[in-house]
């Protein structure tokens, strides 16, 4: 009953970590999607700038 109750808490722990590092790949997965966009939308603005000059 001993081991039962010890691994328990290392249990919750592992869990709780492995949350927080899924959390941490959404936000970095979330920043790298705005940073695209905001990168896409520049180099757009750039190119219809260059096109339109001609």
């Amino acid at each position: 009953m001993q081991s039962i109750k010890a691994a328990a808490p290392e249990r919750e722990l592992r869990r709780e970590r492995l949350a927080q590092w899924v959390g941490y790949g959404f936000r970095l997965l979330e920043h790298a999607i705005v940073v695209g966009f905001g990168v896409a939308f520049v180099r757009l603005g750039f190119y219809a700038v260059d096109h339109k000059a001609r």
